[in-house]
């Protein structure tokens, strides 16, 4: 699994005044599991575009196992907040997709596909289009293209945030889980409180006062996937305070 370290890295992108990104530095060690909260515009999607390789820093270094990341990883599965999902494949089809692409032949990206789909209960849906699915069965598509593929990092990014509070649930329940079972690192972006402390062993909050001249703030998670304990509630309220907004902005 991949361990991934950002040094004072920052993002401007072409043509804007101001950075998406200033002066991060994090190191996040295999296997670890890291969510992301913060308003719109404060730089998360960003920095999961960089860890994707999709987008280079403007300055700053992000490296991959010590290497600089140059360019996008066939190990790395990125779950989009629209899932990416053809809506003329149906759910094999789009859960083998990564994998053709990638030059897997087709049969065995196939035969990757339906084991992926079978794991996450979508057994009878194989042959479904998505126009068919349910918003839940629709994410469970797009994690079973990232299962598919073997991934040893897995980015989201607002990944469960159209679905209603029960299926939201059971996919975050689902996520700990694969996580906890193939053990690969994840980096999940959130707009939700709940989510980021049930998913994240460590949440990086990214308040307006971060950007752009203000560090984020790290925390460490020991309740992770504890709901119901005192010390995930104490932790969400935590959360809360961090991103209330600035003092100066609530003057404007």
């Amino acid at each position: 699994m991949p361990t991934l370290a950002f040094n004072h890295l920052s993002y401007t992108y072409p043509g804007a005044d101001n950075p998406a990104l200033t002066d991060l530095t994090l190191n996040l060690a295999d296997g670890a599991s890291l969510a992301i909260i913060g308003p719109s515009g404060c730089g998360k999607s960003t920095l999961l575009q960089l860890a994707a390789g999709l987008i280079q820093p403007t300055a700053g270094t992000l490296t991959i196992d010590g290497a600089p990341l140059l360019a996008p990883r066939r190990q790395t599965a990125f779950i989009l907040q629209n899932h990416g999902l053809l809506p003329w494949k149906t759910a094999l089809e789009n859960a083998a997709l990564g994998l053709i692409i990638a030059g897997t032949p087709r049969i065995t990206a196939f035969q990757r596909a339906q084991t992926a789909l079978t794991r996450l209960g979508l057994a009878d849906f194989v042959q479904a289009w998505p126009r068919e699915l349910s918003g839940g069965q629709i994410q469970r598509v797009a994690l079973a293209r990232a299962l598919a593929a073997d991934c040893d990092l897995l980015l989201a990014d607002e990944a469960l945030s159209a679905l209603d509070a029960l299926a939201r649930e059971d996919l975050q329940q689902l996520l700990l889980q694969l996580w906890r079972e193939q053990g690969y690192t994840q980096v999940l972006v959130t707009h939700d409180v709940d989510e980021a402390a049930f998913l994240g062993q460590r949440v990086l909050v990214m308040t307006p006062c971060s950007r752009p001249t203000h560090p984020s703030t790290l925390l460490d998670n020991p309740y992770m996937g504890q709901r119901d304990s005192d010390g995930f509630v104490a932790l969400t309220r935590q959360l809360r305070e961090l991103l209330k907004p600035c003092p100066h902005e609530d003057e404007q």
